[in-house]
């Protein structure tokens, strides 16, 4: 029997101490082209992950680790990618408007106060005398209105001339409150009255109330 006994062949199954490995290929130090999440698979991580594009390498990621092939990973990342871009561009433009389309009836919230307290002075002023021009009554009108805006709660007053009869005119005082403008009345300044006094030769006053602020409101869509 021959005394040469193959290396395979040998009880040990080692050649001078030496293990025999399945051969492999040995991954070259450096990459020869950039590795990005879908080249590597999943061992490599998505740049951005906190991004909306960061989200979309990321799911191409877990798709490469679930078997899909490589052209069926591009295509799910751009169909993902169009599908965000869609979602911003209606997010930034077509909602808006549809907001502006929807009815534009609403109450007043409890929790505006100011609002919810003020209320309206209204009045007509009739011209009677023919020689007396409404621009005349304005003149008066402003002065009076310098003492009543100083005081507390006056919120601004305007005079309009009614259209096809400038003789008539409409004057409305907006106020915190009906008590506010209760107080000023009570304790006007005396040059009110005598502004008030010069007038009345020639207009003719017409109270019409005192209103809230408009419960209900219809605003243009």
């Amino acid at each position: 029997m021959s005394l040469l006994i193959a290396v395979q062949q040998r009880a040990g199954g080692h050649h001078f101490a030496i293990q025999t490995r399945v051969p492999a290929h040995l991954s070259p130090e450096k990459s020869a082209v950039p590795v990005g999440p879908i080249h590597h698979g999943c061992g490599a991580k998505a740049p951005g992950t906190g991004t909306i594009h960061g989200l979309v390498e990321s799911l191409a990621n877990f798709a490469i680790c679930s078997g899909l092939g490589h052209n069926a990973i591009v295509n799910l990342r751009d169909v993902l990618r169009s599908f965000w871009s869609r979602v911003g561009t209606f997010i930034h433009f077509l909602l808006p408007n549809l907001l502006r389309v929807l009815p534009s009836v609403r109450r007043k919230a409890n929790s505006d106060t100011r609002r919810d307290e003020s209320v309206f002075y209204i009045f007509a002023v009739h011209i009677t005398d023919p020689n007396y021009r409404p621009e005349q009554y304005a003149d008066a009108w402003v002065r009076v209105s310098e003492y009543i805006q100083a005081a507390p709660g006056a919120r601004g007053t305007r005079l309009h001339r009614k259209i096809g009869d400038p003789a008539t005119l409409l004057a409305i005082a907006s106020w915190d409150s009906k008590a506010d403008r209760d107080a000023m009345e009570a304790n006007a300044p005396k040059e009110i009255a005598e502004i008030i006094a010069t007038q009345t030769p020639h207009v003719r006053i017409e109270f019409i109330g005192e209103f809230e602020a408009p419960e209900w409101e219809v605003l243009p869509a």
